[in-house]
């Protein structure tokens, strides 16, 4: 038990006895909240005999004081203080406080509270002002277009593309001609007969080479392209005729090379006077004939003992000739068209010749027979003019 002298309330009677006679109004911290708030609030005055009953309702002897020892519950004496009624001064802390929840409500009322409505509108309001934007500009763009349009000419039509070149391929020349004559150019002052077998050669490797499959035909011509005469060629060359033979010979001739199964052969056809003496003259020359014209066979061994000429026959052509080797791919052929005495040195380069010479004459011939027409539609038409001339005089 305490003793009365320790207890820091002093006499536990007398303590009773105040606490009788005064009124005790308890501090809570709502008092403090309310001073803070700045509410007046009228402190209710406690009788104390109320305040011990309410402490003791519902208490068990041993928590309410013994009114023997004098002594009170500890919580009735934390609660009980002497009925005081003294206005509280706002500390520092206080005063931080109020201010910081002041500033808070400040807070609460400048801060824009988040309205969803409020956004929507904006949205819709912006959407707005962009399709106003947008139909604006079209509308723009179709009146320049149109503006444009009808103050601009007429617009050309588009041409169709052209096509594409096919490329040129460069197809080179033809070295010989097979339409016209070609020229054989020798030096006439210096020449020897080696040296035209030698150019035949040469030109015959060429005409082997360019694939020609009809004679090619020469001129021998010298420098200047001036053809040479029958008569100095046959010099040059070393081809012997007997005199009456030449006699009844024209000028004009030409050689011929034609490639016979890749290998080229000679011919030549030679312009005659009378086909009567140059048919009897070739025929009295037939036995020393090879001989006499041995260099038209490029220089090949040819002469032979005891030869006789045959006859044969190609389209309308009587043709004489010797065979000079086993396999007939070399001989001696000659035959007479109307105009030329026609020589070659294998049967097959007889018969080209022969085709190639019918071909010129008959275009020839035509040729002629064109002129002549011409020369009589003019006669004709002269004597017309000359008869309407006598008319109207």
């Amino acid at each position: 038990m305490l003793d009365p002298k320790n207890n820091p309330f002093g006499n536990a009677s007398k303590i009773g006895s105040k606490v009788n006679k005064e009124n005790i109004s308890p501090h809570t911290m709502q008092d403090d909240l309310d001073v803070l708030s700045g509410k007046i609030i009228e402190k209710k005055r406690m009788d104390p005999k109320s305040i011990q009953n309410d402490a003791t309702k519902g208490k068990n002897e041993s928590e309410i004081g013994s009114p023997f020892t004098g002594s009170l519950p500890h919580q009735i004496q934390s609660d009980i203080s002497p009925k005081v009624e003294t206005h509280i001064p706002e500390t520092e802390k206080h005063q931080d406080f109020k201010a910081d929840k002041m500033s808070m409500k400040e807070k609460e009322k400048t801060l824009p509270k988040y309205s969803p409505t409020k956004s929507l509108k904006w949205n819709k309001i912006l959407i707005l002002v962009l399709s106003v934007v947008i139909i604006l500009v079209f509308v723009a763009g179709g009146y320049y277009f149109w503006t444009t349009r009808s103050s601009v000419g007429p617009v050309a039509q588009p041409q169709p593309p052209e096509p594409p070149e096919e490329p040129v391929i460069d197809v080179p020349s033809e070295r010989f001609s097979t339409e016209n004559p070609n020229y054989l150019n020798v030096e006439v002052e210096n020449v020897a007969a080696d040296d035209i077998t030698q150019l035949l050669n040469q030109t015959a490797i060429e005409v082997r080479e360019s694939k020609i499959k009809v004679p090619v035909e020469f001129l021998v011509a010298d420098d200047n392209n001036n053809p040479i005469a029958f008569s100095r060629f046959a010099y040059l060359f070393q081809l012997n005729f007997s005199s009456e033979t030449l006699s009844s010979l024209e000028e004009n001739f030409s050689l011929y090379l034609y490639n016979d199964n890749e290998n080229v052969k000679l011919g030549m056809t030679i312009d005659f006077k009378d086909k009567e003496k140059i048919a009897a003259g070739m025929t009295n020359e037939e036995e020393t004939l090879v001989k006499n014209l041995s260099n038209l066979f490029f220089g090949a061994d040819v002469e032979k003992e005891n030869i006789s000429f045959n006859d044969g026959k190609y389209k309308n052509y009587s043709i004489r000739y010797v065979n000079l080797d086993e396999q007939e791919t070399i001989s001696l052929d000659y035959a007479l068209t109307d105009n030329h005495l026609v020589i070659g040195t294998s049967k097959i380069t007889e018969r080209a010749i022969l085709d190639k010479v019918e071909n010129d004459e008959s275009l020839e011939d035509s040729s002629d027979s064109n002129v002549i027409n011409d020369e009589e539609n003019l006669e004709n038409a002269e004597s017309v003019d000359d008869t309407d001339t006598e008319v109207s005089e």
